[in-house]
């Protein structure tokens, strides 16, 4: 999935399997990072266009004892730091 956030004109893209999203600038085509999550079947993400926080759906994650059931993670937009 590719989500665009007017907020900060940023285009993320999640894989499905992957465990990490790659955010690009809208504005220049260029990379300007990945948020590694390190869940399963984070497939899809989200951006709140106010906060910029970013939200990724995880299925469980044995790794994470606070995701053993899935779980959303969410960041702060790394394009913001």
């Amino acid at each position: 999935e590719v989500w665009y956030n007017p907020g900060d004109e940023k285009y993320f893209g999640a894989s499905a399997g992957g465990a990490r999203v790659n955010v690009i600038d809208a504005v220049s085509g260029v990379w300007l990072g990945t948020i590694n999550h390190g869940g399963a079947g984070g497939h899809s993400v989200a951006v709140d266009p106010i906060t910029n926080q970013v939200y990724i759906p995880s299925n469980a994650n044995v790794n994470d004892p606070n995701c053993l059931n899935g779980c959303i993670y969410v960041f702060a937009n790394p394009a913001e730091q």
